[in-house]
């Protein structure tokens, strides 16, 4: 194996290892992209290979520059936060260099084999490459959530979701849109402020498929101390509301909001500027769409942050476009 060999091969198993300890998601996908590169590490003895294992890395490296591009703070999908964005652009990377690798590789054994022999043991090769296109996939997707909350804050619009969606709302589509997040948006004011979202990038092989989820929790007390716990009714709004808004992230119009009732919201204050907390109640819509509608039980630990901390995600600002709300971005709010 040539010394340029070695080097690239040593490179593209660092990266799949960074992508598994950075991101636990993608520990199963980097496995299987190993796993189903390994018949194949026979045939990377040539400067052929040299070659086309460097090819491979020029076409990681172009995944690497678009995705620094998109997902980049001057980008559409505005990835501000450091580790976020670079996580993303080291997926989508790995993706393009996984694939582009598995592809060379099987190419140069079908090359390699006799005629008579390459057409029984070509599936065997597709076989391996659609493994390792699927552990590609693997470690450039998982699902994430986000939990905080933000002592002196209260809800822009309190009590939104306590009444049903407005009539006017049906033929506009931009009123109907930011209805469904209005009641997730937080400020400076009274009360503390619990904020709970999660988000699925959906399947590798789909597009349009991401999901989100928005719990948003109001308390009446400015501050938790240390040490104290409590259980409240959600039955009285003025101590305490939740409201929940859960839907396709490409398709926020149809979202479904509602006001979580007839439960119970126990919380514990931890050290460390945690507070631990779970929801059990039920969702009663007020928009049209009721998917969301029955049960609902969710439990989180979340860490302290002030308002002018929260992204439009997080619920600290109207966005400019409401996919910064409806899809997990990182970064603050910007001023004005």
């Amino acid at each position: 194996m040539s010394t340029v060999t070695r080097i690239l091969s040593v490179a593209f198993g660092g990266l799949l290892l960074l992508l598994a300890l950075v991101a636990p998601a993608s520990a199963a996908g980097a496995v299987l992209a190993v796993l189903a590169l390994k018949p194949w590490r026979a045939d990377f003895r040539s400067r052929k290979a040299s070659a086309v294992l460097a090819w491979a890395f020029l076409g990681a490296a172009a995944g690497a520059v678009w995705g620094s591009t998109v997902l980049g703070p001057h980008g559409p999908f505005r990835y501000d936060d450091t580790l976020d964005g670079l996580l993303a652009v080291l997926g989508t990377a790995a993706f393009v260099g996984c694939v582009l690798v598995g592809g060379a590789a099987l190419q140069l054994r079908a090359a390699a084999w006799p005629r008579e022999v390459s057409k029984r043991r070509i599936p065997w090769g597709a076989a391996h490459f659609l493994a390792a296109l699927m552990g590609a996939g693997a470690m450039s997707s998982g699902q994430a959530s986000d939990a905080v909350f933000v002592p002196h804050a209260r809800l822009v619009e309190p009590g939104l979701y306590s009444r049903p969606e407005p009539s006017d709302t049906s033929w506009n589509l931009d009123g109907r849109t930011q209805f469904r997040f209005r009641g997730h948006r937080l400020a400076r004011g009274s009360g503390t402020v619990l904020v709970y979202r999660w988000y699925s990038p959906g399947s590798w092989s789909v597009i349009d498929d991401e999901d989100f989820e928005k719990l948003t929790i109001w308390i009446a007390r400015d501050t938790i101390e240390r040490g104290s716990r409590g259980t409240l009714s959600l039955a009285d709004s003025s101590a305490v509301y939740v409201a929940y808004t859960s839907g396709g992230a490409a398709w926020p119009e149809i979202a479904c909001a509602a006001q979580v009732v007839d439960g119970t919201l126990r919380y514990r204050r931890l050290p460390f500027r945690y507070i631990w907390w779970k929801v059990d109640g039920t969702a009663a819509t007020a928009t049209r769409k009721n998917y969301c509608a029955g049960p609902l039980h969710r439990e989180g630990l979340s860490v302290q942050r002030s308002a002018d901390e929260l992204s439009p995600w997080l619920g600290g600002c109207a966005a400019e476009h409401v996919y910064r709300e409806s899809y997990r971005r990182a970064g603050r709010c910007r001023a004005g």
